[in-house]
């Protein structure tokens, strides 16, 4: 939100679904942007979104948090999430020893 400051982030979500729920019947909400799993709070962003009377709620992840973290997709669709779409962006992968998938600073990625 540019040029926007929140003072409390979660009342500033809750009246903004309030709002497009009143106003657009039937809307879906899409969660995506960053990594939104790294939020804490993202159970209960979904829960507000359900609360709102938005049914359908997807969320954009690459899914990294869910295959290191028990019960994180269980938190997420006993929040009230319908749908998850993982990004898997291929073209920034390398091997690496340090694990499965390393994926080097922009810098050092070779064209």
């Amino acid at each position: 939100m540019i040029g926007i400051q929140v003072r409390n982030f979660l009342e500033h979500i809750e009246r903004t679904l309030q709002g497009v729920a009143k106003n657009a019947p039937g809307c879906d909400v899409q969660i995506s942007g960053g990594e939104p799993t790294v939020r804490d709070d993202l159970p209960r962003i979904i829960a507000l979104a359900k609360k709102a009377g938005i049914w359908f709620i997807e969320l954009d992840t690459n899914g990294i948090r869910m295959t290191q973290a028990p019960g994180c997709a269980h938190a997420l669709t006993g929040s009230g999430l319908a749908s998850v779409l993982v990004f898997l962006q291929s073209d920034a992968w390398v091997p690496s020893s340090d694990g499965p998938i390393h994926i080097p600073p922009k810098a050092s990625r070779s064209e």
